[in-house]
């Protein structure tokens, strides 16, 4: 569907989306890509050039304002918003006037999400959670299964 800049930000912006990609940049262009990311109530904007990355968080009421400001700077020329409902996909004309607005709803295969979670439990090949009779032997593991403190550092090696 055609449509303005500013409409088609709204509709990106109104399904809360996860993640946002700012693509298809003029090489002349100072930032070659731009994403949003959802991250604990917040985005956080990364703006990639040749060889940087900058930062910027915004609030998440601040998204459409945000998100027009940057499809109006005439620098990108496509958006990709994933939502829980599907990809908002956002393709601006050569004249950067009009935008065609499209929604590409989530195939039932789809993977899940990635994890938010900053502090994620580490994915050992040994678990922590299950005790190993020969761990034990050696004294890595305590009688009732838990790793032995003085031990951790081994437990972690081995895991390497």
């Amino acid at each position: 569907m055609k449509l303005n800049i500013d409409q088609a930000a709204k509709l990106a912006s109104a399904a809360l989306p996860t993640r946002i990609i700012l693509s298809k940049a003029p090489k002349s262009a100072q930032y070659r890509r731009c994403t949003f990311e959802l991250k604990g109530g917040a985005y956080h904007i990364s703006r990639y050039s040749e060889k940087q990355a900058f930062h910027q968080n915004i609030a998440a009421d601040e998204l459409e304002r945000a998100l027009a400001a940057e499809l109006s700077s005439r620098t990108y020329r496509q958006a990709n918003a994933f939502a829980a409902d599907g990809e908002h996909i956002i393709m601006l004309n050569k004249g950067y006037d009009e935008a065609t607005y499209m929604l590409k709803p989530l195939s039932s295969t789809a993977p899940k999400p990635p994890e938010q979670a900053h502090n994620r439990k580490k994915q050992y090949i040994l678990s922590e959670d299950e005790p190993i009779p020969a761990l034990i032997d050696m004294g890595i593991f305590t009688k009732d299964g838990r790793i032995a403190a003085p031990m951790r550092d081994k437990f972690v090696q081995i895991n390497r």
